[in-house]
């Protein structure tokens, strides 16, 4: 299934009439990265709870000498269900359904064969018909299983990948070492000189100036030079010089000596 360019819904592409199953394929790093959820045992649970509850009411209707038998074929099938099913967790691919799907027909029409030579034509119909409905209902859902899986570690992995690029933004940010109210003071002070013509106003701006010069493109790359450190510590002081004058560097030209 794929989205529609023109409704924006789903729909069922053609090769899934022939080759049914999820046409996306993850990398080994991608299924490390977000398909590592373990298979949830509450299924199996859930499943072989339900095909007991079914055999032990239809257990009377069935003949006496098949019950046992077909009881006991009925949980073998369900059980390698089950297993195909955790097969398709940890690897949901288009291949593995396919031949999953076709090792259940082959495996169905042996049945069949085994069936009807060792128990005669009607007994043998009896087992096929309940075995037939579990491997249709079994090949339903291993296809369901495999198309909601890849849409999970889809998810998962554009969660991680959004994640991922917030981090990525604050440590830009932290490596800019912009403050919003330096650059809101600064421009205060800015607006202020230029209205009351303070001489101060022309040496600030330029020294302005190459601060944001330095100091924005850090948020391209996550990491700067020295060279590129010192003239943001350079502009930074001489702007905080201008604004707050001898009161300001007097104690950092203590601590330098």
């Amino acid at each position: 299934m794929h989205p529609s360019s023109d409704t924006g819904k789903a729909i069922l592409h053609w090769s899934q009439w022939l080759w049914p199953g999820p046409r996306r394929v993850f990398s080994a790093q991608e299924m490390a990265r977000a398909g590592a959820q373990p298979w949830p045992k509450a299924i199996n649970h859930y499943v072989l709870a339900n095909v007991i509850t079914l055999l032990a009411i239809n257990y009377a209707e069935i003949p006496s000498g098949l019950a046992p038998g077909l009881a006991a074929g009925a949980l073998l099938l369900t059980l390698l269900s089950l297993w195909v099913a955790q097969q398709l967790w940890a690897q949901p691919t288009r291949l593995r359904l396919n031949l999953y799907t076709l090792a259940a027909g082959l495996g169905l029409v042996g049945c069949a064969l085994g069936l009807r030579w060792l128990l005669g034509r009607e007994a043998a119909q009896v087992h096929l018909l309940s075995y037939a409905a579990i491997v249709l209902v079994s090949c339903s859902a291993w296809w369901m299983l495999s198309l909601m899986r890849v849409q999970q570690i889809e998810a998962r992995l554009r969660e991680l990948d959004d994640q991922a690029q917030q981090a990525r933004l604050a440590r830009r940010l932290a490596t800019a070492q912009i403050q919003p109210h330096f650059l809101f003071n600064t421009l205060a002070s800015l607006q202020h000189w230029v209205d009351t013509r303070d001489p101060r106003a022309g040496s600030t701006l330029r020294a302005f100036t190459q601060y944001l010069r330095a100091t924005l493109p850090m948020f391209e790359r996550e990491s700067h030079s020295l060279a590129q450190e010192l003239q943001i510590v350079r502009s930074y002081l001489e702007i905080m010089q201008a604004r707050l004058g001898g009161a300001w560097c007097g104690p950092c030209r203590r601590r330098q000596r």
